[in-house]
């Protein structure tokens, strides 16, 4: 029987553990700005959707910018994956 040490591959997951968790956090702002874009948006289309008499004796109102979103990547702190040699 072979036997070989597992504290590297006890790294390699707690590694992938704390890079999951970080890109979850990212994610999860990312869906939040992306959501207000959208409102934004959304506000811009309807402020923009008046007639031209209703316009002119009262201009639409411009919504507050927001930033638009974008997507999270993987993390800069990720490592990649451990190379594991073969047990002898």
């Amino acid at each position: 029987m072979r036997w070989f040490n597992v504290s590297g591959a006890s790294g390699a997951i707690k590694n992938a553990e704390a890079t999951l968790k970080t890109f979850n956090g990212l994610a999860s702002a990312f869906n939040t700005s992306a959501a207000s874009y959208n409102t934004y948006l959304a506000d811009t289309k309807i402020a923009n959707e008046k007639d031209a008499f209703s316009a002119f004796f009262s201009p639409p109102v411009k919504p507050k910018f927001v930033k638009r979103a974008s997507p999270p990547t993987v993390p800069a702190s990720y490592t990649g994956m451990q190379h594991w040699s073969t047990a002898k």
